[in-house]
């Protein structure tokens, strides 16, 4: 009696082929995208307040980030 191979990949195998594609595919793109640096500033400015009145050069802050 002759058995016929199967030409079709198992589920398995087709995950787990997938999974690793995806990893590569997600390493080179965080390789080469740029990744904004972000610099610590030395002092935080006053709190941002809706009621103060801000002009050119004024720095106010909000969640440490100082505008």
């Amino acid at each position: 009696m002759h058995v016929k191979k199967s030409t079709k990949w198992s589920t398995l195998t087709l995950s787990t082929l997938s999974t690793a594609v995806g990893a590569a595919l997600s390493t080179a793109l965080l390789t080469v995208a740029p990744v904004q640096v972000v610099h610590a500033e030395a002092t935080c400015a006053a709190a941002w307040s809706s009621t103060a009145i801000y002009t050119a050069g004024n720095v106010a802050s909000e969640s440490g980030i100082n505008y």
